[in-house]
């Protein structure tokens, strides 16, 4: 009998703390009002993080634009700086001919 007993205060209490766990979170309003702002804060944090990753994905491709228009542009500047010093090497020697041009007829 007192076997009998044992065993039923076991079975006993753990069906009562089965129904005090389970029973004290759903009877409890606010708990569900928590329970979803929790999994919408989740959820929230989740959607941040996922544009977080692609902001970094932008800036990254944006760092390597930047980084190819600094080239182009010094590549650039390179071309004229060379045209630049062509034509003033041009035009130099346009100026020396004319002046010695005028400079032989007028002493003719």
């Amino acid at each position: 009998m007192n076997k009998a007993l044992f065993v039923w205060n076991i079975v006993i209490t753990i069906a009562l703390a089965a129904v005090v766990l389970s029973g004290c979170a759903s009877m409890d309003p606010q708990f569900t009002t928590l329970q979803t702002t929790v999994n919408q804060n989740r959820a929230l944090i989740q959607q941040v993080i996922n544009l977080s990753q692609d902001n970094n994905e932008s800036i990254s491709s944006l760092r390597n634009e930047v980084t190819k228009n600094t080239l182009n542009i010094a590549n650039q500047q390179t071309t004229i700086q060379a045209a630049l010093a062509a034509q003033k090497t041009s035009l130099e020697q346009y100026v020396r001919q004319v002046i010695q041009t005028y400079v032989a007829e007028a002493i003719k």
